[in-house]
């Protein structure tokens, strides 16, 4: 991280607390918090610590010139010198790159652990706090991102149970799908969830009222019988109303 990348600091209790249960709500809340630190590239693993292996190392030092040597042994050894200074002058530009590298990366990666730390419940961050930043986040990832079958149950239940207004419909179709993101695709088809989606929309059988979505719906399938759902279908009305 560069000087400009200077962290932000946050407000406790602004950052959310893990259990254990709904893991993907909680990682959404945390990369805000994380990129609003701006440790969230040491997080991913984008900034990463420099391998000792490419700490610069210091070139010998030449043997010192005395009195008793010969002028051409002594012209030698002041020619060696001369590369010398050359070489350190180097060496510690490079030195002064890497621990300024160095220490970018413990100064991120100890405010992020603090923010794990404070993120999670004792019992996890026990499992965690020897590890890098980029380390824990992986490993909460492999041991968290499969959701119980709870989870899902709860998931589908949200989406099926779910009814729109006739308000303004792109925050409650944002909500919606972000829901039905969290089941796996292989678990829910795009076609199924559009007609649950369809029968989550204000309908009515009245004649003398219509629902701007059933106007929607049946501009669909008008003069056609409806044998396929697709989540991409285009609104009439201006706007992605079932969108992937």
């Amino acid at each position: 991280m560069s000087s400009s990348n200077k962290s932000t600091s946050i407000n406790v209790s602004d950052i959310p607390c893990f259990s254990g249960c709904n893991f993907q709500a909680w990682k959404d809340e945390m990369v805000s918090v994380l990129m609003i630190s701006k440790v969230y590239d040491i997080i991913k693993g984008d900034t990463t610590k420099p391998y000792e292996t490419t700490c610069p190392k210091m070139a010998g030092t030449p043997a010192p010139i005395t009195d008793q040597m010969s002028s051409m042994d002594a012209e030698k050894l002041a020619h060696f010198w001369t590369q010398f200074i050359v070489q350190m002058n180097y060496y510690n530009t490079q030195l002064a790159g890497y621990n300024h590298r160095l220490s970018a990366w413990k100064d991120g990666n100890s405010q992020a652990m603090g923010i794990f730390n404070q993120a999670l419940e004792i019992g996890i961050w026990d499992q965690v706090k020897e590890k890098t930043t980029a380390e824990t986040w992986k490993w909460l990832n492999n041991h968290y991102t499969k959701s119980s079958i709870m989870e899902l149950l709860e998931q589908f239940r949200y989406i099926k149970d779910y009814r729109f207004d006739l308000s303004d419909p792109s925050p409650q179709l944002t909500q919606w799908m972000h829901h039905y993101r969290s089941i796996p695709e292989c678990m829910i088809s795009s076609s199924l969830a559009a007609i649950i989606l369809i029968s989550t929309l204000p309908m009515t059988n009245n004649v003398g009222q219509e629902s701007i979505y059933q106007c929607l719906v049946d501009s669909m399938f008008k003069d056609e019988t409806a044998t396929t759902f697709d989540l991409t279908l285009q609104s009439p009305i201006g706007n992605r109303l079932l969108v992937m």
